[in-house]
């Protein structure tokens, strides 16, 4: 067994890794994020629960496959009752030269008779043990997995939130291509052309009306035009905020029909003449005066590994990428969906995120720290999703398709 694997066998590290990832969980649960008020994160236990979301939506059902009964736990069945989830899966590998440097900073601390992680004495002290960049780097590797995996949950729900669906999305673990799909072509809030209310309407880049035309867009009579159509869809209800980038601020704040409205509208009691520049305050401003939401910028990214060929030979290399289309808007509401995180059997049929170390190959050696999870982004009023294209930007400044 690897040098990694066996230290990791030891109760009290392998107790202090998860540890690690139960802090760091706690942690991302916490922060302050852009989809907590409206796509929350829940983690589900409850077997019956999740049969009865798979029954009452039929996106989720058909992840199943046509025909199949919603599996239980008691029929052995919890691998493909995972499946119904999207399974997710990073992994960091320790190779032969970096277990070496790592044996070495075991046996000077074991030569020493100190322990090689720092330890906390009875009065509140700190001993600081011999190789505390080890533990930092194999700690540190626990940690940037599991805020891994939750990035890989959130990327999934922004798919559903920007497109309405997940396309051939593929297991890390099995291989096996997954979908989910919840735009109804055959509602009236579907997409085009059946759809006589399309809550994921073509895109406007390219033609006048596109947000990065000043001269002719005119986005704030878009956004009370669609407005309209997401009341229509949702009892009344308007969206709570919009979502999009900074530079889609930019470009409101360029247009002229937007000029235009700041300098007749009364503001604070105060008519403002001649205007010739918007400032994101007075754009909030004026969204409020007209009735329409408030924005939230996003621009988040994630770091993505990827593999390319270099000289005939496969390496892999890293890239940011956004979470969200750069020109792209969404519309939020209170609670419109949830970000599940299922059961898996790597971690005992518990939910949450299972980071485990283990013995990849014997020879050469190799040991793996590997991170698996089961989730799902559950809209089970999909009308309220809505997402529209307004800018025609660079390729590399959106996000990449799932």
């Amino acid at each position: 067994m690897g040098l990694i694997a066996t230290v990791l066998e030891q109760h009290k590290e392998s107790r202090m890794a998860q540890m690690t990832v139960d802090e760091t969980a706690s942690a991302i649960l916490k922060r302050e994020d852009h989809l907590s008020p409206y796509v929350p994160i829940r983690y589900l236990d409850d077997f019956d629960e999740l049969a009865y979301l798979i029954e009452q939506s039929a996106p989720i059902a058909q992840m199943l496959g046509v025909g199949q009964e919603v599996p239980l736990i008691e029929q052995g069945e919890l691998r493909k009752l995972a499946y119904s989830l999207f399974e997710i899966a990073l992994g960091i590998a320790y190779d032969k030269q970096k277990q070496i440097e790592m044996r070495k900073a075991l046996q000077m601390a074991q030569a020493r008779g100190i322990e090689f992680f720092d330890e906390v004495t009875a009065t509140g002290g700190v001993v600081r043990g011999s190789a505390p960049a080890f533990a930092k780097m194999l700690f540190g590797n626990y940690e940037t997995i599991t805020k891994g995996l939750f990035d890989a949950l959130k990327f999934l729900t922004y798919q559903c939130l920007q497109y309405g669906h997940i396309s051939g999305y593929v297991s890390p673990l099995t291989n096996v291509s997954q979908s989910i799909d919840y735009r109804d072509q055959n509602a009236d809030w579907g997409h085009e052309p059946q759809g006589k209310l399309a809550h994921f309407p073509p895109s406007l880049a390219g033609i006048a009306k596109a947000w990065d035309q000043p001269e002719t867009a005119t986005p704030l009579e878009d956004l009370q035009e669609w407005g309209e159509i997401y009341k229509d869809s949702n009892d009344g209800n308007k969206p709570d905020q919009y979502m999009w980038s900074g530079a889609i601020t930019t470009k409101i704040m360029n247009c002229r029909s937007v000029l235009q409205k700041i300098s007749t509208i009364n503001m604070q009691g105060l008519r403002i003449q001649g205007v010739d520049m918007v400032t994101k305050p007075q754009l909030r401003n004026l969204l409020e005066q007209l009735e329409l939401a408030g924005f939230i910028e996003n621009d988040e990214q994630f770091t993505e590994t990827h593999w390319v060929m270099e000289g005939g030979v496969q390496k892999q290399k890293k890239r940011k990428v956004r979470f969200t289309h750069d020109g792209r808007i969404i519309f939020l509401q209170k609670n419109m969906g949830e970000q599940l995180i299922g059961p898996t059997v790597e971690g005992d049929f518990v939910s949450g995120f299972n980071v485990i170390t283990y013995e990849k190959q014997m020879r050469p050696v190799r040991d793996q720290t590997e991170g698996i999870g089961s989730v799902l982004p559950v809209f089970l009023k999909p009308q309220k999703l809505y997402s529209r294209e307004v800018l025609n930007l660079p390729e590399y400044r959106q996000s990449r398709a799932a």
